[in-house]
């Protein structure tokens, strides 16, 4: 069912509320007639959250789904999502959308730190058929990513999967630059499959002074080696210290960086 947000259509109270208006109660009655076998949950939704003041509840929202799930389906239901695209139909130019947009992309990146047996997959890098929806090649990769993370959950690191990619650490290395010094970001990723990629112009980084305004100032370049991305700024690293790094902010911004098998 497309289109549809966390903190109404999907809103676990309502099955009780309003059952013929609950998208979860349709969701329980089917899980019900078709003999209560279910292993794990794929979820892939989020875009319509984006919208008037619904994106402050998603984490709270969503720690709730899942709890409810996991109360009325099945006990410690694994559940891996994929965080939310790009649209390329919303106006760059609107900032509010910009900042609704990538608070989504945030919660749902951080969601496996607030709830146990959670991954996340990404699809920023993927390309699209139109304003909003994955090309089927595209969702084919992004299947595979979900079902591998899926795998890891259930199973543990097995049979060389993963779950889905995270930033591990990150380290400052600052040089003198005539009169001024600046300094390169190196960030370290886990679950790599091989390395990312591409070794050169590698695009989606932005930094800000702030959390509700990305690209205060550019990236001189970024490269990708093994399982890091380097990140050159024109800046020193007492002043990078007091800024925000983004990667994909906003709601269509320029991301190409993966790993060996297209993650």
């Amino acid at each position: 069912h497309g289109g549809t947000n966390l903190k109404y259509q999907w809103d676990p109270e309502l099955a009780a509320k309003d059952p013929e208006n609950s998208l979860y109660d349709a969701m329980y009655q089917r899980y019900v007639d078709n003999g209560s076998n279910v292993k794990g949950v794929f979820w892939y939704q989020g875009c319509s959250d984006t919208h008037e003041d619904r994106y402050l509840e998603y984490t709270d929202n969503m720690i709730n789904f899942v709890a409810a799930m996991r109360r009325d389906f099945q006990k410690d239901l694994p559940f891996v999502q994929v965080q939310v695209a790009r649209n390329s139909w919303q106006s760059a130019d609107d900032p509010m959308k910009a900042v609704m947009w990538s608070s989504i992309r945030e919660q749902q990146r951080t969601l496996h730190e607030k709830i146990e047996c959670f991954d996340t997959v990404s699809a920023i890098a993927h390309e699209l058929e139109d304003c909003i929806h994955l090309t089927a090649g595209s969702q084919e990769v992004l299947g595979k990513d979900a079902a591998e993370s899926m795998f890891c959950l259930i199973n543990g690191k097995k049979q060389g999967c993963r779950p889905g990619i995270k930033l591990s650490s990150a380290e400052f290395v600052e040089y003198d630059y005539g009169d001024g010094k600046y300094c390169e970001l190196i960030l370290y990723f886990d679950n790599v499959h091989g390395e990312l990629s591409p070794k050169t112009r590698a695009f989606g980084f932005d930094f800000s002074y702030g959390t509700d305004k990305a690209g205060c100032f550019g990236v001189n370049r970024a490269r990708c080696d093994g399982n890091t991305v380097t990140i050159c700024t024109p800046i020193s690293k007492e002043d990078l210290m007091k800024t925000y790094l983004w990667y994909g902010y906003g709601v269509n911004p320029p991301c190409n960086i993966v790993d060996s098998n297209g993650r």
